[in-house]
């Protein structure tokens, strides 16, 4: 005999499934999440040549995923947390590639003969990723799906263009451009439409756009004060906040944790070396994860918890079938 739940059960058991899988995330143990980064400690200092690591949101617990004579560089996590996008010279040239979680199998999915491919971004779902290249001669982004193949090019523009990220409903992606003239923050449509200029500052550079998880906010770095610091704005490019204060120092690269409670970011400080920082989305409680004195450690990549597995439109759609009563 088949047993069929009442909906009005039914609902209510997801209502408090979803609860559950909320608490559990927000109680992931903190070294259960890594932060990836790029480190110039095996090669000595000023050497400009770069390895993969992981660390705990600590900074504790080092493990090097790539080594060998290349550079390997601009590290970004699949949103399932099982692979790691990334850029290596290790074919003589500039190339995305893709390697699982613990350095295993790496592949090149781009294979560009001339090289300059840079700055890997996923998709929410995974399927795709994003990047900037000056294949062409030009800097533009390109989109091509998660193995490489199906390469488009979104941009387009005798400008460069640069730094893409994915918006985390898929809808929108953010970039830097100086088609105006100096780097502003833009947004486009995913499929390279409707290229939208979010900043508009005429005497400092906007660069390295990252969006909150929840998509409301995006981070950037600007030296519109003087230096460069890490600011916060709105979705729509409205209400910018300054969240560093940094003298002297260059703050770059923001990547949010996926609850969106921390930001991380990269900054290069008086002597030009570059250190790793975690601090709350709103700017406080400012941490040095690597403290390194002998090496450059810097961008970033948050692993993401278990609950950023589930792309936010089918997440939404979850919630939508359970208020419309629709869950069969």
């Amino acid at each position: 005999m088949k047993l069929v739940l009442p909906k009005r059960i039914m609902r209510w058991f997801l209502i408090v499934l979803i609860g559950f899988l909320v608490i559990l995330a927000s109680h992931l143990p903190v070294d259960a999440v890594k932060i990836a980064f790029q480190s110039s400690r095996d090669f000595g200092e000023f050497a400009f040549k770069y390895n993969i690591y992981l660390m705990d949101t600590s900074g504790r617990n080092l493990v090097r995923l790539t080594q060998g004579p290349a550079s390997d560089i601009n590290p970004a996590w699949s949103p399932d947390g099982t692979q790691i996008a990334f850029v290596s010279s290790r074919k003589g040239n500039l190339g995305i590639y893709v390697m699982d979680a613990d350095g295993g199998n790496p592949i090149n999915i781009t294979q560009s003969p001339n090289g300059g491919d840079w700055s890997p971004a996923w998709s929410p779902d995974g399927s795709r990723i994003v990047f900037n290249s000056k294949r062409d001669g030009n800097e533009e982004i390109y989109v091509m799906n998660a193995n490489g193949a199906n390469l488009i090019n979104l941009t387009q523009h005798l400008k460069s263009d640069r730094s893409p990220d994915w918006s985390p409903n898929g809808s929108q992606i953010a970039f830097h451009s100086d088609r105006d003239g100096d780097y502003e923050i833009y947004v486009m449509n995913a499929d390279g439409t409707n290229p939208t200029q979010l900043t508009q500052d005429p005497w400092a550079s906007d660069e390295g756009p990252s969006w909150s998880p929840d998509g409301t906010k995006i981070a950037f770095s600007s030296d519109r004060d003087g230096d460069n610091e890490i600011y916060v704005m709105n979705a729509d490019g409205t209400n910018p906040i300054q969240l560093t204060h940094n003298l002297w120092e260059i703050d770059f690269a923001p990547d949010w944790s996926s609850g969106g409670r921390k930001i991380a970011f990269s900054s290069f400080n008086h002597v030009l070396r570059a250190d790793v920082y975690v601090m709350n989305a709103d700017g406080s409680n400012l941490v040095n994860l690597t403290q390194n004195q002998n090496a450059d450690d810097f961008i970033a990549s948050w692993h993401p918890t278990p609950l950023a597995v589930f792309p936010e439109e089918k997440l939404g759609t979850l919630w939508g079938r359970i208020k419309q009563n629709k869950v069969k």
